[in-house]
């Protein structure tokens, strides 16, 4: 009988000790985002980021990235790439940012973009109708805030899976989830119809 209660006490006190290593770090405090727009301060909660977003910003919804790279400067700005991945490197995410701003080119790794076995998600002729700077995402395989569900769908393909909720303003806000592996999941957040930010299933 005593052993087994001590026993119990081991259990307890490991899982407890399990659930404190597992807890997340305190991304940001009211203070340091309380002199950003609030639609930047919502963002930074939801752990969601999307163009015209700083660096600290990042930071404050994102935490550090895993490695950053400085890239070829391009019309005369500085662009810069951050890579967020997993802790087996199974999942991961570049944001680039321009002159210091993420750009909106926010790279799925996990899609495979680039191999020639994959499904032909667009033709010329169906892209040829949008601005250059979108068709120039749907080649590198890039979605960036202001997109429409189409856009994505040439530039990514199909999600794995849709919810669509409405906001209590009555917005209609759609969830798109991208799942390269069961541990490695892409959020993207439509709102009335454009992408308007991006979250990681693995972070918060």
């Amino acid at each position: 009988m005593g052993f087994s209660k001590i026993s119990y006490m081991a259990v307890l006190v490991t899982l407890l000790l399990l659930v404190g290593c597992g807890s997340s770090p305190v991304r940001y405090t009211t203070e340091e985002i309380q002199n950003y727009p609030l639609d930047i301060q919502e963002k930074i909660a939801k752990g969601e980021v999307a163009t015209g977003m700083t660096y600290q910003q990042v930071r404050y919804a994102w935490e550090a990235p895993n490695s950053v790279k400085k890239l070829q400067p391009k019309d005369g700005k500085n662009l810069e790439e951050w890579t967020y991945s997993s802790a087996m490197g199974i999942c991961k995410i570049n944001l680039v940012f321009s002159d210091s701003k993420l750009s909106g080119s926010v790279v799925s790794s996990g899609q495979e973009t680039d191999n020639s076995s994959s499904p032909v998600r667009y033709t010329q002729d169906e892209i040829k109708g949008f601005p250059q700077e979108i068709r120039d995402r749907i080649t590198k395989g890039e979605v960036a805030t202001g997109m429409t569900p189409l856009h994505v769908r040439y530039s990514w393909g199909a999600p794995d899976e849709v919810k669509t909720v409405k906001n209590k303003d009555n917005t209609a806000v759609e969830d798109w989830i991208f799942s390269s592996t069961s541990l490695c999941k892409t959020r993207l957040v439509f709102t009335n119809g454009k992408l308007s930010g991006m979250s990681l299933g693995l972070r918060k």
